[in-house]
């Protein structure tokens, strides 16, 4: 649903950013959806700083939907994600040999000058930039599990209240009866102790204020930021 949704606003074939240069001309070829300053190639080595307008996108490897085992990850496997959504490219050809990645001092992989001309991609390796877009995808899952809780609440209110005619009474008897329905209720008893605490509007209200900071955080921390990279012959 999420790879379609970014189909319908243009996204596809879009990359995170892509590199190109040239280290026998020692030019930069080109450049998409990022910035690159002070390219100095000398025998042996090439060096840049580098500025991405986007960040990677860390696919989750872990289950988190209540009693589904499937992970996120999982829908590569249909879907061809990294393809259309997830290619920061750096590529550099006239290399011969091998030659390491660095960013900000540390190694990140080594890869023959084959690899180089094709092109590797960054978005699929543990990089200072991939990592805080981890930091954005963990805060985000905080920002999930609040919001989880409110949305349990309307569920609620929706998928019972409503048909009681006690839609927001949140009183001693509408506790009462949501017990009492509980008891023969599957889902109703999955959502019982979480309506035990969301019944109180002041409660609800702090953790809407909970979402909000979680969320101007998320709008602090996914800025791109510049980065050192170095291609060094090895």
């Amino acid at each position: 649903m999420a790879a379609e949704f970014l189909k319908a606003q243009g996204l596809s074939g879009k990359p995170v950013a892509v590199v190109d240069i040239d280290a026998a001309g020692k030019k930069l070829r080109s450049q998409e959806n990022c910035s690159v300053q002070q390219l100095q190639v000398t025998p042996g080595a090439i060096r840049l700083q580098y500025l991405a307008q986007s960040l990677p996108f860390p696919v989750d490897t872990v289950a988190r939907i209540w009693g589904n085992p499937q992970r996120q990850a999982d829908a590569l496997q249909w879907i061809p994600f990294t393809e259309e959504f997830n290619r920061e490219v750096l590529r550099v050809s006239g290399l011969q040999g091998n030659y390491a990645l660095k960013i900000d001092g540390r190694q990140i992989g080594v890869w023959p000058a084959a690899a180089w001309q094709q092109g590797i991609n960054l978005a699929l390796l543990e990089t200072p930039q991939r990592n805080q877009a981890m930091s954005v995808m963990q805060l985000n899952l905080r920002r999930a599990e609040v919001e989880a809780r409110l949305r349990r609440y309307f569920w609620i209110q929706g998928n019972y209240f409503d048909k009681k005619q006690m839609r927001q009474q949140d009183n001693a008897a509408a506790l009462d009866s949501v017990r009492q329905a509980a008891k023969t209720d599957g889902m109703l008893r999955y959502h019982e102790e979480n309506y035990e605490t969301a019944m109180y509007k002041e409660l609800r209200d702090v953790w809407q204020q909970e979402i909000n900071t979680i969320t101007d955080l998320i709008y602090k921390v996914n800025k791109p930021v510049t980065h050192k990279l170095e291609i060094v012959k090895i």
